[in-house]
């Protein structure tokens, strides 16, 4: 059926097709890889790839290597057993490997392994992860100070504050969510095109320029777009003094400060976390 069906679109369309898997992890050495396996399948062959897996297993079941019944199935069909099977229809197949970093270890380079342990841990790691810990909130000030501060969601004064963060990384980016007791907000840390590390909140994307000082981390802020298009000029641009650091009790410890061109306070909240 889906041959003939496959074949009312023969003249517009291709009769390659074809499927890629990529899976990011660490090796034996604890570095960052990306495997990628991919295969093209010509002559109108793909509808057979699935079956391949099948003929695999019903030889297991009929050889009694399998058992019957409902089972986990990672494992039960390997690659390598299917690896002679894809000539038969036509299909090949590759694999490519490559070394991958984090984004931070990309942009600090070998600034990075100055960083004590904790702070180390959460940038260096590809996935998700979540944190909680506490924090304490000084809030905004001013009338300019709130209404950013709404904006982007940033915790009012308060103390002792649980926190959650949920920090899902790829190999280009940080996605950060932050919960203070209920109050949420998101940003995005990538490296631009000039090696430098960005970071997004709602329509602001600011520059920075990290750097490592007396095992601390420093995000100031170097300049800033709108849309990521529209530059703002500098007597516009938020004044920021963030910092990741250790506490005495070996905690990551986070200290972020951020006020308006003209003083306000737009947010100051600090604390610490740990891996849930």
């Amino acid at each position: 059926f889906a041959r003939r069906v496959a074949s009312w679109f023969e003249d517009v369309g291709s009769d390659v097709g074809g499927m890629q898997v990529v899976v990011v992890g660490q090796n034996q050495n604890d570095d960052w890889c990306r495997r990628h396996w991919e295969l093209v399948a010509s002559d109108g062959q793909g509808p057979e790839i699935p079956t391949l897996p099948v003929s695999v297993l019903l030889e297991k079941l009929r050889d009694g290597i399998v058992e019957t019944g409902a089972t986990a199935a990672p494992g039960t069909v390997l690659l390598s057993e299917l690896n002679h099977r894809f000539a038969s229809v036509d299909a090949e197949t590759r694999i490519v490997d490559a070394t991958v970093q984090p984004v931070f270890r990309s942009v600090l380079g070998s600034g990075f392994t100055q960083l004590p342990v904790p702070v180390q841990s959460l940038h260096n790691h590809i996935g998700t992860a979540c944190y909680e810990g506490s924090a304490e909130s000084k809030g905004p000030t001013g009338m300019t100070g709130r209404i950013a501060a709404c904006l982007f969601g940033f915790p009012g004064r308060a103390q002792e504050i649980p926190v959650t963060v949920t920090l899902t990384a790829t190999e280009n980016a940080e996605h950060w969510t932050r919960n203070f007791a209920g109050s949420t907000f998101h940003s995005t840390l990538t490296q631009n095109k000039n090696g430098r590390m960005q970071e997004r909140f709602g329509p602001v994307t600011m520059q920075l320029g990290l750097y490592v000082s007396d095992g601390r981390l420093y995000f100031p802020v170097h300049s800033a777009r709108l849309f990521g298009v529209i530059p703002l000029p500098r007597w516009l641009l938020p004044k920021s003094v963030a910092c990741e650091s250790v506490d005495a009790q070996g905690r990551f410890r986070f200290d972020v400060e951020l006020h308006t061109p003209f003083g306000a306070r737009i947010a100051h909240y600090t604390g610490w976390l740990v891996l849930k």
